[in-house]
């Protein structure tokens, strides 16, 4: 009597696949860094908005709140990197940043804006039109965009182990780095809450609109504070309980290692008292604030370096 073969079911197809791609991972020994060079270039959009709420029992005026979006797309070009293979120097060309408040909203620059954006070595970033910083003012408003951005242009290398990982290892982050993290969105961290830790996963396939393919790479990583500090406080207050937590998620191209989308929700609360008017007084306040991040890069054909290495 002949043998009938019964057909294998998807879902047991597809788990197969998924354990021979963790398997190849693994043999390939994945390297979470950069690999951009001089002459690079791609598209960068990316988004930002910031709800703010702010409670005290200060009689008719007890509440605050408060949202803010900002959009920037450039086209950038790389013009050096450092032994690590991130950008030092990038020109940023045909700037739109956009911005919408309660009561406002408009255009920062003009149409066909450029400039060049570079990292000191201390880790902090300058902007520079014509040879020259831009007003401080505007500068402030463009670093704290791109703060997030330039940190992990590249590839997620703050949130790498320093070593090889393979598909769907977990590790745990560098304190120092996961606090960088979080001071690139405003908070300053005195007490960690707990492990930092990112995973690597094969990513779910991009929505409809959105860049990527079903073959990416994804890191989620989530950073918990039990103690943050802003880096800004109103003169005579002080907090008596604070927590912030930190999650994200960076899609990267195999291989490479080159950000394709970077999203980010940073949420903090913070309690406390303050003195007013003078007296001694203490009126308790609460402070609850949330940051989400959208980024996306779409690489754009290489320019040769020698013609990017003059300031704008």
């Amino acid at each position: 009597m002949a043998r009938t073969t019964r057909p294998v079911p998807t879902c047991v197809l597809i788990a197969v696949a998924v354990a021979l791609c963790a398997m190849s991972g693994t043999a390939e020994e994945i390297h979470l860094r950069p690999d951009f060079a001089p002459g690079d270039s791609y598209q960068l959009n990316l988004s930002a908005i910031t709800d703010t709420a702010a409670f005290s029992q200060r009689g008719d005026r007890n509440s605050y709140s408060e949202a803010v979006k900002l959009d920037y797309r450039a086209r950038v070009l790389v013009l050096s990197v450092d032994a690590r293979g991130f950008p030092t120097r990038e020109r940023h060309h045909d700037v739109r940043l956009g911005f919408v408040r309660p009561d406002e909203s408009g255009q920062l620059f003009g149409s066909g804006t450029s400039f060049e954006v570079r990292r000191t070595d201390g880790g902090g970033i300058g902007v520079f039109a014509n040879g020259r910083r831009i007003e401080r003012g505007v500068e402030k408003v463009v670093v704290n965009l791109l703060k997030d951005q330039f940190e992990l242009g590249g590839a997620p290398a703050l949130i790498e182990p320093g070593r090889p990982v393979a598909l769907g290892e977990q590790w745990e982050l560098d304190r120092e780095r996961a606090k960088r993290l979080l001071q690139a969105g405003g908070v300053r961290v005195v007490e960690m809450g707990g492990p930092a830790t990112a995973e690597l996963r094969l990513a779910d396939p991009p929505r409809d609109g959105e860049p990527g393919t079903d073959s990416d790479w994804v890191v989620r990583y989530r950073i918990p504070a039990d103690w943050v500090r802003l880096s800004e406080m109103p003169e005579g207050s002080r907090a008596s309980s604070s927590e912030a937590v930190l999650e994200g998620e960076i899609r990267l191209t195999p291989g490479r290692s080159t950000l394709v989308s970077h999203s980010s929700h940073l949420r903090m609360k913070m309690a406390g008292v303050a003195g007013q008017g003078g007296s001694h007084l203490n009126v308790p306040w609460r402070l609850e604030t949330t940051k989400r991040n959208v980024q996306y890069t779409t690489p754009l054909d290489p320019v040769p370096a020698s013609l990017g290495s003059p300031s704008p």
